[in-house]
Protein backbone atom coordinates (compact mmCIF):
# COMPACT_ATOMS: atom_id res chain seq x y z
CA UNK A 1 0.00 0.00 0.00
CA UNK A 2 1.35 3.72 -0.71
CA UNK A 3 1.70 6.17 1.06
CA UNK A 4 -1.25 7.98 -0.83
CA UNK A 5 -3.62 5.20 -0.74
CA UNK A 6 -2.86 5.07 3.01
CA UNK A 7 -3.68 8.67 3.77
CA UNK A 8 -6.75 8.48 1.55
CA UNK A 9 -8.27 5.36 3.58
CA UNK A 10 -8.25 7.34 6.63
CA UNK A 11 -6.24 4.71 8.21
CA UNK A 12 -3.73 5.45 11.24
CA UNK A 13 -5.69 9.03 11.77
CA UNK A 14 -6.67 9.87 15.28
CA UNK A 15 -10.59 9.62 15.42
CA UNK A 16 -12.57 11.40 17.46
CA UNK A 17 -15.15 9.69 19.41
CA UNK A 18 -18.39 11.09 21.17
CA UNK A 19 -17.56 9.64 24.72
CA UNK A 20 -21.09 8.40 26.58
CA UNK A 21 -22.31 9.51 29.79
CA UNK A 22 -22.77 5.75 31.19
CA UNK A 23 -18.61 5.82 30.58
CA UNK A 24 -16.17 6.30 33.91
CA UNK A 25 -13.53 8.69 34.54
CA UNK A 26 -10.43 7.22 34.02
CA UNK A 27 -7.58 6.90 36.54
CA UNK A 28 -5.06 9.27 33.93
CA UNK A 29 -7.86 11.80 33.89
CA UNK A 30 -7.93 11.76 37.66
CA UNK A 31 -3.90 12.21 37.84
CA UNK A 32 -4.50 14.98 35.20
CA UNK A 33 -6.81 17.07 37.37
CA UNK A 34 -4.74 16.57 40.66
CA UNK A 35 -1.65 18.03 38.87
CA UNK A 36 -3.75 20.84 38.10
CA UNK A 37 -4.91 21.26 41.70
CA UNK A 38 -1.57 20.53 42.63
CA UNK A 39 -0.32 23.44 40.52
CA UNK A 40 -3.11 26.09 41.51
CA UNK A 41 -2.19 25.64 45.17
CA UNK A 42 1.38 26.51 44.19
CA UNK A 43 0.51 29.56 42.20
CA UNK A 44 -1.47 30.64 45.09
CA UNK A 45 1.61 30.10 47.40
CA UNK A 46 3.74 32.12 44.76
CA UNK A 47 0.69 35.20 45.54
CA UNK A 48 1.21 34.95 48.92
CA UNK A 49 4.77 34.65 49.32
CA UNK A 50 4.46 38.20 47.23
CA UNK A 51 2.13 40.24 48.77
CA UNK A 52 1.97 42.98 46.09
CA UNK A 53 0.90 43.95 43.10
CA UNK A 54 3.91 42.52 41.17
CA UNK A 55 3.18 39.15 42.84
CA UNK A 56 -0.22 39.13 42.37
CA UNK A 57 0.04 39.99 38.89
CA UNK A 58 2.63 36.96 38.39
CA UNK A 59 -0.08 34.92 39.83
CA UNK A 60 -2.91 36.12 37.60
CA UNK A 61 -0.97 35.15 34.77
CA UNK A 62 0.11 32.10 36.07
CA UNK A 63 -3.75 31.01 36.78
CA UNK A 64 -4.68 32.24 33.51
CA UNK A 65 -2.40 30.26 31.68
CA UNK A 66 -3.42 27.42 33.87
CA UNK A 67 -7.15 27.75 33.14
CA UNK A 68 -6.55 27.30 29.90
CA UNK A 69 -4.48 24.65 29.85
CA UNK A 70 -6.74 22.81 31.90
CA UNK A 71 -9.72 23.79 29.39
CA UNK A 72 -7.99 22.24 26.55
CA UNK A 73 -7.31 19.17 28.10
CA UNK A 74 -10.44 18.84 29.61
CA UNK A 75 -11.98 19.44 25.76
CA UNK A 76 -9.41 17.31 24.23
CA UNK A 77 -10.32 13.88 26.72
CA UNK A 78 -14.09 14.77 26.53
CA UNK A 79 -13.25 14.40 22.51
CA UNK A 80 -10.65 11.79 21.98
CA UNK A 81 -10.49 8.77 23.78
CA UNK A 82 -7.72 9.06 26.45
CA UNK A 83 -7.30 5.29 26.85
Amino acid sequence: MRVSEHVESGEGRLRAVLRGGDERVMPLELFFDLVFVLAITQCTALMAHEPDWTGIGKGLLILGILWWTWIGYAWLTSVVDPE
